[in-house]
């Protein structure tokens, strides 16, 4: 056994049990502030990777019933265009936790609604059967609020509307991962906030989500897209660019200390295993039950 390991993990352990007991967790205002600060660079970093996932999803979008249409984590605004073109006449309505997102998108779709919200608020405060057609493209996971947000997503949709999602799974960035994890048993004085992701571990985990939430799918696909720093031998200050650690500079000051930074480098470097984006994208739309089916008849 390496003893060193054991003091670091064992010191790490006591650090998160005390910010958990203190109630310093990851915040959403977190998170919005990484994408702050990402908002400028998230497109030329970032988006475009994720484009091409995100076109197949919208381009097999059904007819959708009258109704708003809400872009949940619209970031810059991409899909909110597409969706425009693809169902003119539709109010489209884009909520993000982020006011830098949210800016770059109100720029480039000046036309749309945007709302500043996290996307369960938002949901929460909608009518049963308001939407036409949801979207959440990258948007959800991530955090425990996940089962709600399908819930609410059931709740709000017509029922023959439509629900496209596309959703990272837990081993998605793996090697980034691993060497944050690193850091923070490398340094667990710097750890500031408790972080606790949760990502769907695969398909079987997230259908039967959705199953117990009467959603049947009538669109799968899973896929990885492979990730090339711009800069292979210094990925940080790409990454940083990217949104991809939103919140985790807030956990360790990944920005601003340089052993930190270099560390995290080192492990990722390291790493032999290739960075993949491992994602689900679907469409899923409600199970009418036979009760519903009669009082739509009557």
């Amino acid at each position: 056994m390496d003893i060193a390991k054991y003091i670091s993990g064992a010191k790490l352990n006591v650090r998160l049990a005390g910010l958990v007991l203190s109630n310093r967790l990851l915040r959403k205002d977190d998170l919005a502030h990484g994408y702050d600060t990402a908002a400028n660079t998230y497109d030329n970093e970032w988006l475009c990777i994720l484009k091409p996932v995100t076109d197949r999803l919208l381009q097999a979008m059904p007819s959708l019933p009258l109704g708003e249409i809400y872009d949940l984590g619209c970031g810059t605004g991409y899909t909110i265009l597409t969706l425009a073109k693809q169902f003119p006449g539709y109010r489209i309505r884009g909520i993000d936790i982020s006011f830098g997102m949210l800016a770059r998108a109100a720029r480039n779709c000046p036309t749309a609604f945007f709302i500043h919200a996290d996307n369960l608020h938002f949901l929460s405060e909608q009518p049963a059967e308001s939407a036409g057609g949801i979207v959440a493209a990258w948007s959800l996971g991530g955090s425990p609020d996940l089962p709600a947000e399908i819930a609410e997503c059931r709740r709000v949709l017509n029922k023959q509307g439509s629900f496209a999602f596309i959703i990272s799974l837990a081993d998605s960035m793996a090697p980034v991962l691993y060497a944050f994890q690193q850091c923070m048993y490398r340094y667990p004085e710097k750890v500031t906030r408790a972080l606790l992701p949760r990502y769907p571990k695969n398909w079987n985990t997230l259908e039967k989500l959705l199953n117990r939430n009467s959603f049947k799918t009538v669109w799968m696909e899973e896929g990885k897209i492979d990730i090339s720093p711009d800069n292979p031998m210094h990925p940080l200050c790409w990454l940083l660019k990217t949104g991809v650690l939103a919140g985790f500079e807030t956990v360790l000051p990944l920005r601003t200390d340089k052993a930190v930074a270099d560390y995290f480098e080192q492990e990722l470097l390291a790493s032999k295993i290739p960075i993949q984006h491992h994602f689900i994208a679907a469409i899923v739309q409600p199970v009418v039950i036979a009760q519903e089916c009669s009082g739509l008849r009557a």
